[in-house]
């Protein structure tokens, strides 16, 4: 089973200015958050944490700072498809990160980007998920494509999403081995009662 996500970015400019203002806001935000890690790299390391709420049948709802973010499965599995599966939401987290990279790169090397798109696509097999096979739940495989419009020199544009690319928090994150630590509390439902 596969399943593809298109991630489109840095399309038509907002309405506050012309691109060169968002190429030059983001690189002077670079600087700056480069420099100050730089005197202090403690500012630089941080613990994210997100709390994911099982609701009524399989959708969930993820808390993220103060954004709520909704998964469910499709009907096969028993969902009801009210929103993206979690394994979509990791495709769209990497072509998002891939063209926010793209963009961050840009802005510090003053190169123009008219307009990017990464395309995510997946392999897949529900035979884990169901322990029909021996294969791992989840991804077999993951494939990028990416469409950039620039008026930039091809080598120079090449060479940024070379370097973005290496500096992509989420593709690393997928692509190098992660210590995942895990602890369960269990508690009755009449130990909830009264507080």
């Amino acid at each position: 089973m596969g399943t593809e996500t298109a991630m489109h970015t840095t399309g038509s400019p907002p309405a506050a200015g012309p691109r060169t203002d968002h190429r030059e806001r983001i690189a002077e935000s670079l600087q700056r958050l480069r420099e100050t890690v730089r005197a202090r790299p403690t500012v630089g390391r941080r613990t994210a944490r997100s709390v994911v709420t099982l609701g009524d049948g399989l959708r969930c709802v993820s808390t993220v700072q103060s954004w709520d973010v909704a998964c469910d499965l499709p009907p096969a599995l028993g969902g009801e498809r009210t929103a993206p599966t979690p394994s979509q939401l990791v495709q769209a987290a990497l072509g998002a990160c891939l063209a926010m990279c793209y963009q961050l790169r840009a802005a510090e090397l003053d190169v123009e980007l008219t307009s990017v798109t990464v395309t995510v696509e997946s392999d897949s097999d529900v035979s884990g998920l169901l322990s029909l096979r021996s294969e791992s739940a989840g991804f077999a495989g993951l494939r990028y494509h990416v469409d950039i419009e620039s008026p930039a020199d091809p080598a120079t544009v090449a060479a940024l999403v070379d370097s973005a690319d290496r500096r992509s928090p989420v593709l690393a994150d997928l692509t190098r081995p992660l210590a995942i630590d895990r602890t369960v509390s269990v508690s009755s439902p009449s130990s909830s009662v009264g507080r």
